[in-house]
């Protein structure tokens, strides 16, 4: 059987190329003209049309006049607090109820798995109402939360069924002899569980990328719950407020869509290996 060469397989592969590549380029492009339009000058970015590079090259004028003047650093100060406590409650709530549902057998744990499998399929804009009559009422009669930098993590973190879906599926797959041979040496509940943590962590980055994102492109939650504090806006939210007032300042809008999306994607690229990983686990599960 013959072999075709290098050369002659990347002839044949050429137009598959060329297409992938040119779809790319448009898929890609409106990420870019946001990035180039964020060093243009007002005048700029109205008259230059496609064209990406800057006739005035504006430096990091535009980015900081979104950071000060638009109060984008609060904002952004905000959005990591509020990311990094959703991710810590719901990596938690979820990875614990995963590890009790993958390794226990009890009455109405059927139930349970098929209720959360089913909750996964109801939009969060759904239980937005009875969600802040709940927080409304906690606020009044046990202690403030309304307005509030931890109620909005509180809630984003209590969100996310699917990720106790990815646990039982991930804790499913830790061998059971390892479970009984650390009985044998006197293992409780907690060591058992912290023992298997490592165990799972290419499902737990997982949750950490895909819960993050949820928090840091939330615009409605924050609204919601510390409406009467705009102090208290994340990035999302004050990019609205900030499109709202300064309609006509384009390149301070792409400068600030740019601070938005930056961390998301360097968060990506720290953690893709860990992703990829964790989707695949999941797939094979």
């Amino acid at each position: 059987m013959t072999h075709s060469s290098p050369l002659r397989r990347a002839q044949r592969n050429l137009p598959v190329w060329l297409f992938l590549g040119t779809l790319s380029l448009l898929w890609l492009y409106p990420l870019v003209w946001i990035v180039a339009a964020s060093f243009k000058d007002s005048q700029d970015v109205f008259t230059s049309g496609a064209q990406l590079m800057p006739e005035r090259f504006m430096g990091l004028e535009n980015y900081v006049r979104a950071w000060r003047v638009a109060n984008f650093g609060q904002y952004f100060g905000n959005s990591v607090l509020y990311g990094a406590l959703s991710v810590a409650i719901a990596v938690a709530r979820s990875m614990l109820a995963g590890y009790v549902l993958a390794r226990f057998r009890f009455p109405g744990r059927t139930l349970l798995i098929a209720l959360v499998t089913l909750s996964v399929f109801v939009p969060v804009e759904a239980a937005m109402i009875p969600n802040f009559q709940l927080i409304n009422w906690i606020d009044k009669n046990l202690f403030t939360l309304l307005n509030t930098p931890f109620v909005v993590p509180l809630v984003q973190g209590g969100t996310g069924s699917l990720w106790v879906l990815l646990f039982i599926g991930a804790f499913r797959t830790v061998p059971h002899e390892l479970y009984e041979a650390a009985e044998l040496d006197g293992a409780n509940f907690w060591q058992k569980f912290r023992m298997s943590i490592p165990l799972v962590w290419p499902v737990t980055a997982t949750v950490v990328i895909f819960q993050f994102v949820h928090s840091w492109e939330d615009v409605l939650t924050p609204v919601v719950y510390t409406i009467g504090n705009p102090a208290l806006r994340s990035l999302q939210s004050g990019l609205v407020a900030f499109q709202g007032e300064n309609a006509s300042d384009w390149v301070g809008l792409a400068a600030a869509i740019v601070l938005a999306i930056l961390p998301v994607i360097v968060l990506f690229l720290v953690m893709q290996r860990y992703f990829v990983n964790g989707l695949a686990g999941a797939v094979k599960q």
